[in-house]
Protein backbone atom coordinates (compact mmCIF):
# COMPACT_ATOMS: atom_id res chain seq x y z
CA UNK A 1 0.00 0.00 0.00
CA UNK A 2 2.67 2.69 0.40
CA UNK A 3 4.38 1.69 -2.84
CA UNK A 4 1.10 2.47 -4.41
CA UNK A 5 1.30 6.17 -2.71
CA UNK A 6 4.51 7.30 -3.16
CA UNK A 7 3.87 6.30 -7.11
CA UNK A 8 0.67 8.85 -7.05
CA UNK A 9 2.70 11.49 -5.66
CA UNK A 10 5.70 11.01 -7.35
CA UNK A 11 4.74 13.79 -10.32
CA UNK A 12 6.00 17.94 -8.86
CA UNK A 13 3.15 19.21 -6.85
CA UNK A 14 3.09 22.07 -8.87
CA UNK A 15 2.30 20.69 -11.84
CA UNK A 16 -0.90 21.97 -13.96
CA UNK A 17 -2.00 23.96 -10.55
CA UNK A 18 -2.27 27.03 -9.42
CA UNK A 19 -3.38 29.34 -6.62
CA UNK A 20 -5.84 32.74 -6.56
CA UNK A 21 -3.76 35.60 -4.46
CA UNK A 22 -4.40 39.12 -4.36
CA UNK A 23 -2.51 42.05 -5.23
CA UNK A 24 -0.41 42.05 -1.71
CA UNK A 25 1.19 38.86 -2.65
CA UNK A 26 1.68 39.45 -6.16
CA UNK A 27 3.90 42.86 -5.40
CA UNK A 28 5.76 40.57 -2.39
CA UNK A 29 6.74 38.22 -5.04
CA UNK A 30 7.51 41.33 -7.46
CA UNK A 31 9.95 42.64 -4.52
CA UNK A 32 11.48 39.35 -3.92
CA UNK A 33 15.89 40.42 -2.76
CA UNK A 34 17.55 37.52 -3.93
CA UNK A 35 19.89 37.23 -7.04
CA UNK A 36 17.34 35.20 -9.41
CA UNK A 37 15.30 36.72 -12.21
CA UNK A 38 11.94 36.14 -12.51
CA UNK A 39 9.84 36.31 -15.87
CA UNK A 40 6.35 37.41 -15.15
CA UNK A 41 4.19 37.04 -17.72
CA UNK A 42 0.64 38.25 -17.53
CA UNK A 43 -1.89 36.07 -19.38
CA UNK A 44 -5.51 35.03 -19.52
CA UNK A 45 -7.03 32.05 -21.39
CA UNK A 46 -9.30 33.86 -23.18
CA UNK A 47 -6.65 36.17 -24.60
CA UNK A 48 -5.34 34.54 -28.15
CA UNK A 49 -1.35 36.23 -28.21
CA UNK A 50 -1.12 34.61 -24.93
CA UNK A 51 -2.08 31.44 -25.46
CA UNK A 52 -0.23 31.65 -28.50
CA UNK A 53 3.09 32.50 -26.88
CA UNK A 54 2.71 30.18 -23.75
CA UNK A 55 4.31 27.43 -24.96
CA UNK A 56 7.58 29.67 -25.66
CA UNK A 57 7.75 30.62 -21.66
CA UNK A 58 7.30 26.84 -20.77
CA UNK A 59 9.88 25.80 -23.35
CA UNK A 60 12.60 28.47 -22.30
CA UNK A 61 12.07 27.98 -18.26
CA UNK A 62 12.40 24.26 -18.97
CA UNK A 63 15.96 25.37 -21.35
CA UNK A 64 17.12 27.52 -18.31
CA UNK A 65 16.11 24.78 -15.43
CA UNK A 66 19.13 24.44 -13.16
CA UNK A 67 19.83 28.50 -14.04
CA UNK A 68 18.85 31.15 -11.54
CA UNK A 69 15.69 32.16 -13.70
CA UNK A 70 12.30 31.65 -12.81
CA UNK A 71 9.03 31.58 -15.17
CA UNK A 72 5.51 32.27 -13.23
CA UNK A 73 2.26 32.52 -14.56
CA UNK A 74 0.02 35.16 -13.72
CA UNK A 75 -3.15 34.46 -14.88
CA UNK A 76 -5.81 37.71 -14.84
CA UNK A 77 -8.92 35.48 -15.43
CA UNK A 78 -11.63 35.98 -13.30
CA UNK A 79 -11.73 34.57 -10.09
CA UNK A 80 -14.65 32.34 -10.94
CA UNK A 81 -13.02 30.73 -13.99
CA UNK A 82 -10.45 29.22 -11.43
CA UNK A 83 -11.70 25.92 -11.54
CA UNK A 84 -14.03 25.94 -14.92
CA UNK A 85 -11.05 27.90 -17.55
CA UNK A 86 -7.75 28.01 -15.55
CA UNK A 87 -6.70 24.25 -14.34
CA UNK A 88 -7.96 22.92 -17.27
CA UNK A 89 -5.94 24.85 -19.27
CA UNK A 90 -2.77 24.27 -17.36
CA UNK A 91 -3.37 20.85 -17.69
CA UNK A 92 -3.64 20.84 -21.29
CA UNK A 93 -0.95 22.76 -21.33
CA UNK A 94 0.91 20.58 -18.84
CA UNK A 95 2.15 23.44 -16.81
CA UNK A 96 4.91 22.70 -14.43
CA UNK A 97 6.01 26.51 -13.63
CA UNK A 98 4.44 28.73 -10.48
CA UNK A 99 0.94 29.98 -11.54
CA UNK A 100 -0.96 32.26 -9.89
CA UNK A 101 -4.65 33.83 -10.73
CA UNK A 102 -4.93 37.22 -9.32
CA UNK A 103 -7.59 38.01 -8.08
CA UNK A 104 -7.69 42.09 -8.14
CA UNK A 105 -10.82 42.98 -10.44
CA UNK A 106 -9.68 46.79 -10.23
CA UNK A 107 -7.07 46.95 -12.85
CA UNK A 108 -6.43 50.56 -12.09
CA UNK A 109 -5.46 50.26 -8.93
CA UNK A 110 -2.55 48.23 -9.34
CA UNK A 111 -0.97 48.47 -12.73
CA UNK A 112 1.16 51.77 -12.49
CA UNK A 113 2.60 48.94 -9.06
CA UNK A 114 3.71 46.88 -11.69
CA UNK A 115 4.75 49.29 -13.95
CA UNK A 116 3.64 52.66 -14.60
CA UNK A 117 4.94 52.79 -18.57
CA UNK A 118 2.14 49.36 -18.66
CA UNK A 119 -1.26 50.41 -19.84
CA UNK A 120 -2.94 46.66 -18.77
CA UNK A 121 -2.80 45.51 -22.27
CA UNK A 122 -2.47 41.50 -22.40
CA UNK A 123 -0.09 39.51 -23.30
CA UNK A 124 2.57 41.43 -20.98
CA UNK A 125 5.97 40.21 -19.60
CA UNK A 126 7.81 41.73 -16.90
CA UNK A 127 11.64 40.86 -16.24
CA UNK A 128 12.98 41.53 -12.62
CA UNK A 129 16.27 40.67 -11.16
CA UNK A 130 15.73 42.74 -7.51
CA UNK A 131 19.01 42.13 -6.70
CA UNK A 132 20.87 44.55 -9.97
CA UNK A 133 17.71 46.51 -9.45
CA UNK A 134 16.54 46.09 -13.00
CA UNK A 135 12.94 45.97 -14.00
CA UNK A 136 11.64 45.62 -17.80
CA UNK A 137 8.06 45.51 -18.55
CA UNK A 138 6.99 44.21 -21.79
CA UNK A 139 3.92 44.60 -23.26
CA UNK A 140 3.78 42.55 -26.19
CA UNK A 141 3.62 39.22 -27.64
CA UNK A 142 6.82 37.53 -27.79
CA UNK A 143 8.40 34.54 -29.98
CA UNK A 144 10.70 31.89 -28.35
CA UNK A 145 13.61 34.02 -30.01
CA UNK A 146 12.36 37.27 -28.39
CA UNK A 147 12.14 35.91 -24.54
CA UNK A 148 15.32 34.76 -25.46
CA UNK A 149 16.89 38.32 -26.40
CA UNK A 150 14.60 39.76 -23.89
CA UNK A 151 16.08 37.73 -20.84
CA UNK A 152 19.38 37.32 -21.86
CA UNK A 153 21.00 40.90 -20.40
CA UNK A 154 19.32 39.47 -16.90
CA UNK A 155 21.13 35.83 -17.55
CA UNK A 156 24.71 37.36 -17.53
Amino acid sequence: MMLLIGIVCSEPLLAQSAKVIHFDQLSSMLERQNDTTYIFNFFATWCEPCVEEFPFFQQFSSEHRGEKVRVIFVSLDFKKAFRTHLLPFLKKHKVKNETVLLDAPDYNSWIDKVDSSWDGNLPATLIVNNARHERTIFPKEFTLRELEAAAKPYLN
